[in-house]
C-alpha cells in the first residue's frame, strides 16, 4: 500500500485525532469496532515502494487504539478495507468495476486483523507467473490465474466483475469412512 495514502488514512499517534480519514470516522462514531468500514475511490492505483511494484487496487487493515475505561481498557481494533473502482479495459483478465472491492471484502471478512497465518501455498499460472505466501489472502491465490479471476454478474443492465475467491467448501469434503 502506498505510504503517503496510508498516512492520510490512519491516525499516526495515540490518542486518535480527527486529522486523518480513519481518525475522524472513529471520533464521529462513523467507524466502530463492531463493523467493517469500506473506503472506496475511483481509479486510484498505487504501487508499493517503487512503480515496478504496481498495481495496488485495494487493501485491508485495521486501526489499533488502546482501551478506554468504558470498555474495560481492552484494545480497540477498527477494521477497514479500501478498494478502487476500476474502469473497463485497463487491466487484462476482466479486472474492472467491483473486482478490487469484492476481493478486499472477502479477504477482510476472512482475515480482519491481517494475522491469519496458513501453511505456505503456491499459485502458479503459465501466463501471469506465480505467487507464494503464507497468509489467508483468499483473493490473491486466484488473481494470478489466467483462467477465471473474475465472475461476470449481469445486473440492472450492466455486467459487474466480482473477484473469484478461494473458499473452503464443507459440502465437498471427503470424509474417511469407518472400516466395516
Amino acid at each position: 500500500m502506498a505510504t503517503a495514502f496510508s498516512g492520510a488514512l490512519f491516525p499516526p499517534t495515540f490518542p486518535v485525532t480527527n486529522d486523518t480519514v480513519i481518525g475522524a470516522a472513529e471520533l464521529a462514531g462513523d467507524m466502530t469496532t463492531r463493523d467493517i468500514t469500506a473506503c472506496c475511490s475511483t481509479m486510484s492505483i498505487f504501487y508499493d515502494g517503487t512503480p515496478d511494484n504496481c498495481c495496488v487496487l485495494g487493501f485491508h487493515s485495521y486501526d489499533f487504539e488502546p482501551g478506554v475505561p468504558s470498555n474495560g481498557n481492552r484494545e480497540r481494533r477498527y477494521v477497514m478495507m479500501y478498494a478502487s473502482w476500476i474502469d473497463p479495459g485497463l487491466f487484462i483478465g476482466g479486472f474492472e468495476d467491483v473486482t478490487a472491492y469484492s476481493h478486499e471484502m472477502s479477504e477482510t471478512y476472512n482475515d480482519p486483523f491481517v494475522d491469519n497465518q496458513t501453511p505456505w501455498w503456491l499459485s502458479s499460472d503459465p501466463i501471469f507467473g506465480g505467487l507464494c505466501q503464507d497468509n489467508l489472502e483468499t483473493g490473491d491465490v486466484v488473481e494470478v490465474l489466467s483462467g477465471n479471476p473474475v465472475y461476470p454478474v449481469p445486473m440492472h443492465n450492466r455486467t459487474y466483475h466480482p473477484s473469484n475467491e478461494a473458499l473452503f467448501s464443507g459440502s465437498r469434503l471427503s470424509r474417511p469412512q469407518p472400516h466395516a
